[in-house]
Formats: structure tokens, sequence, C-alpha cells
């Protein structure tokens, strides 16, 4: 009883038929992503932490800001506020020649912000006094060095 159909005759309705579709992952991290909150989660969206709350910058200048290269932006865990670091050539020579264009703060050091200026740029200071027999520093850097040689004796 096969007979063969003839043109344009259907044979039987198909119906549409759901494929079933694959399902979205619904993840909701819920531990926190120590890295984000330092501003050095190098994962981005995928991520499997949570990236929440603001990131804690450190009081350390971003060494990429300087050549603005930094692709962090406001996720860096490191300062872009140049005016907040003291210029190494106006507190440690006196003069700096970017003068009012110059990114860094010239304003006059407090003697709590002295030594860590020191010991940030010592090696600096320690060149500008070997070429100029001072620093701007005065008696500070040599109060410093005095305290450092007699630390490592």
């Amino acid at each position: 009883m096969d007979t063969e159909p003839e043109e344009g005759e259907v044979l039987e309705e198909v119906k549409e038929v759901k494929l079933p579709q694959k399902r979205k992952k619904s993840f909701e991290p819920k531990l926190k992503c120590k890295f984000w909150e330092n501003g050095a989660c190098s994962k981005g969206k995928s991520c499997t932490f949570a990236h929440v709350g603001d990131i804690k910058v450190k009081n350390e200048l971003c060494k990429y800001v300087l050549t603005g290269s930094c692709v962090k932006g406001d996720l860096c865990g490191y300062s872009h506020d140049f005016s907040i670091f003291p210029c190494k050539y106006f507190h440690g020579v006196g003069v700096c020649n970017a003068g009012d264009d110059c990114k860094f703060s010239h304003v006059r050091l407090k003697s709590e912000e002295i030594f860590e200026f020191m010991k940030t740029h010592e090696a600096y200071l320690t060149q500008v006094k070997e070429i100029k027999g001072e620093t701007n520093l005065g008696e500070y850097f040599n109060l410093y060095l005095k305290q450092k040689k007699n630390i490592k004796q």
C-alpha cells in the first residue's frame, strides 16, 4: 500500500519541536576577591570572586601612570595623584626646572615627612650631595646618613 504522494500532498503534519537550551550559569560569587580589594585582580570579569566595594589605593605612585601607560585607571591599586608626592628636585636640590608646571608637590615638607622623603629618595640625595657637597635638606640628610651608618655598625 505504499503509494507515492502526489505533488503538493502532505502526508503528516510536522509539529515544531523545541530543542532544550543550554542553561546559563547563574553564579553569584559569595567570597570577596582579595586581589580586587587591592586593585590587583588581573582576571577582570572572568574572576570567580566578587568584585565589590572600594579599592584600597596604596600611598605609592603608580609606576605606569608616570609614563601614561596605566590601563587600570580607577581600578588601579596605586595612586594616580602626583600632587600628594613631594618633588624630589625641589626638595632635594631646591630648584625644579618644571616650576609651576611640575605635577609633584612643592609644598614645604613637615618634619614628620622629611624622614620618609629621605628614605624614598636616598640614592638621589646621595648623588646630589656628592656632586654639590650638600642637599637642600642640609643637616637633616647629614643626620639621616649618620644614623643609618650607626645602625649598620
